[in-house]
């Protein structure tokens, strides 16, 4: 077939039709632009965010240029997502957005954003790499056991398909992490080992490097830990890095005791300018070394040019701490360690060593004042002396705390006929004192020797007092950590022959499978079952509560009781008034004196009043009580609730020695 051919003709465009064309396509051109630029910037703000995350350690936050860039990406993705619905980089802005939101901690967000790019681009080349923020995303929800799942089985995938490089080495990171926060830290070193053996980022095996050997610290494998620093140093360009491995393998050396290695690496170190941000810390180092080695004037040397020459740093908070323990184990310088701990926070208020040595303050101002109450109540004691004319001096500050005490107990024997109603509670206040300052130096000042020492005096010289029964359970328990068990038997057989009525004692009992016959406490039961048929005889049983068991918990009650009977059944009101005197002068804490405190208050008023208006009778005196309306803690008593049917305290003397 064939065709006629036509002639060409010349198409004529007037000027206003060739215009809007050139405008159409500008347009065009210009919204592609609009879209790739904003999208860029988006790449752009992402891009600075990462290399601030990247600086971050493990659980650190985002600094607020890296929280700055992830909300601009954010932003342009979004406008890449809403104002150009048929760009191109759909998929792409979809991605960058879900990791913004992840590194935001936004991670259901982010979830959303990986979801919907794997169903509106089933094609996009970010589909694989989509699946491992996937299960971080999981991971992060707390979906750990799928998360942990997929992870494997997208590792297997890119193992098998040879998949990129860096998203391998992510996967392995991810799990690493994982394991970390599951509890098992091998598990962690062998995937963050394997992503360093993936990885081509000589910054990154630095950082993986680092944190392996963190891990193998924590595991006790100190030796395998000095090797991976030690490969750190090699892989790692980044003087972070190189700074962090080299402190980290003088630190294993010194704790391998390879002290002579660790020695010459940080002579090496501190002969090289370029770790000179490292020469506090190798001082305080080399300054360890030397006290681990006995070397002691060379450690407190270099202790003390380390406070000199690197003021207010983590350096010298940690070197008067130093300071401080030397002080207390060389020389017993309580002053001067006192001082050292308190400029420990002066230094640096964000030392990690700044609780310790608070507490080291508080315990070395609590030894202080025990020692200065023990010097007051030795002197009271030296003045009680039959013959003041054999008083010794007193002996100085200056001399050792165990010859103080050793004097202060051969002077506390000689007291004063006379004056042994007023030494009685001296001598109690005294041995408390001593138990606190055993205590003291057995549990806070590793002086267990001096602390058996003062114990050992304490339960000979004072037998009778409340604090012996707590020395004989310490020394038992002092002894026994010793292997010295023949002896601690002496003290803890003798705490339960003497004072077996006390917690103490029922506790070194019950730990030996004995049953103890408390003996007060039948006698107790024995009188409150007599309080209404027999009152004499309830109170003779109260009595030898107070006179054959001392110790006794029941002590208030047995004194609160006998008031009781005087009151309401004998009606002696001046016998009953000495009981509650007593109950209130020497137990004043306890339960009973709490819930007699108003009522006996009215009764010594009542007391105080009959006895202006008639000196000479009883009869007057007994009506008077009876017409006294009695308070609650009366009341209890007259509805058959009997005192030992109020709460029984431990004495209060045991209550002191918890509070301490």
């Amino acid at each position: 077939m064939y065709y006629t051919k036509r002639p060409v003709r010349t198409v004529s465009m007037s000027p206003l039709a060739f215009t809007l064309i050139l405008l159409i396509a500008g347009t065009l051109t210009i919204t592609g632009c609009a879209y790739f630029n904003t999208f860029y910037n988006a790449q752009k703000y992402f891009r600075t965010a990462e290399e601030e995350i990247s600086k971050l350690a493990a659980g650190e936050k985002l600094s607020k240029q890296a929280e700055e860039a992830l909300d601009k990406t954010i932003v342009n993705c979004n406008i890449v997502l809403e104002d150009f619905s048929e760009s191109k980089l759909r998929d792409d802005a979809l991605f960058l957005s879900a990791k913004s939101y992840y590194y935001r901690g936004e991670f259901s967000t982010a979830k959303k954003r990986l979801l919907r790019l794997n169903r509106e681009h089933p094609e996009s080349s970010f589909l694989k790499e989509s699946f491992l923020w996937l299960s971080r995303c999981q991971w992060k929800l707390g979906e750990t056991e799928s998360a942990q799942l997929d992870l494997q089985k997208l590792s297997k995938s890119l193992e098998q398909e040879n998949g990129p490089r860096d998203q391998r080495v992510q996967v392995a990171i991810t799990l690493g992490e994982i394991h970390i926060e599951l509890g098992d830290k091998s598990a962690a070193v062998v995937q963050l080992r394997k992503a360093v053996n993936l990885s081509k980022d000589s910054i990154l095996k630095g950082q993986l490097l680092l944190r392996s050997g963190t891990l193998l610290l924590q595991i006790n494998q100190p030796e395998k830990a000095l090797e991976t620093y030690q490969e750190a140093l090699k892989v790692s360009s980044d003087s972070d890095h190189l700074n962090a491995a080299n402190l980290e393998v003088v630190r294993i050396l010194r704790l391998l005791e390879k002290w002579d290695d660790a020695i010459d690496t940080i002579q090496l170190l501190l002969s090289n300018d370029k770790f000179s941000s490292l020469k506090s810390d190798l001082n305080l180092e080399l300054a360890q070394l030397y006290e681990m080695q006995d070397m002691v004037l060379e450690a407190k040397s270099r202790f003390s040019i380390i406070t000199d020459d690197f003021p207010k740093t983590e350096a010298s908070a940690s070197a008067y701490y130093h300071l401080g323990r030397l002080a207390l184990s060389e020389s017993e310088d309580y002053e001067a360690a006192k001082r050292y701990f308190g400029n420990v926070e002066k230094e640096k208020r964000s030392s990690l060593l700044v609780p310790a040595s608070r507490i080291r303050v508080k315990e070395i101002e609590s030894y202080l004042e025990v020692i200065s109450e023990l010097d007051v109540l030795k002197a009271i004691l030296v003045a009680a002396r039959v013959d003041p004319s054999e008083n010794e001096t007193l002996k100085s500050e200056s001399e050792d705390s165990s010859e103080v005490l050793s004097d202060t107990l051969t002077v506390s024997t000689e007291e004063n006929e006379t004056a042994v109603v007023d030494t009685m509670n001296t001598r109690q206040e005294l041995s408390q004192n001593l138990y606190a300052l055993g205590e003291l130096l057995a549990f806070h000042f590793n002086s267990e020797d001096s602390a058996i020492k003062v114990l050992e005096q304490l339960v000979m010289n004072y037998p009778e007092s409340d604090a012996c029964p707590q020395a004989l359970f310490t020394l038992g328990y002092l002894l026994t950590e010793r292997n010295d068990t023949a002896k601690a038997e002496i003290y803890l057989s003798d705490l339960l022959k003497t004072h077996h009525t006390t917690e103490y004692a029922v506790q070194v009992a019950s730990e030996r499978g004995i049953e103890l016959i408390n003996e007060a406490e039948e006698l107790l039961e024995s009188a409150e079952a007599q309080i209404k048929s027999d009152p004499e005889s309830a109170i003779q049983s109260y009595k030898r509560i107070l006179i054959e068991y001392p110790e006794s918990q029941y002590i208030p009650h047995a004194i609160l009781s006998i008031g009781y009977i005087h009151e309401y059944s004998l009606h002696d009101l001046d016998s009953t008034l000495s009981y509650y005197d007593k109950l209130m002068e020497t137990y004043p804490e306890s339960e009973q004196a709490e819930s007699i405190k108003s009522h006996y208050q009215t009764l010594s008023i009542a007391f105080n009043q009959s006895q202006t208006d008639s000196l000479n009778s009883q009869t007057e005196s007994d009506s008077t009580l009876v017409d006294i309306e009695p308070d609650s803690s009366a009341a209890l008593f007259e509805n058959d609730i009997l005192p030992s049917q109020l709460p029984i305290p431990v004495q209060i003397e045991e209550e002191n020695n918890e509070e301490d």
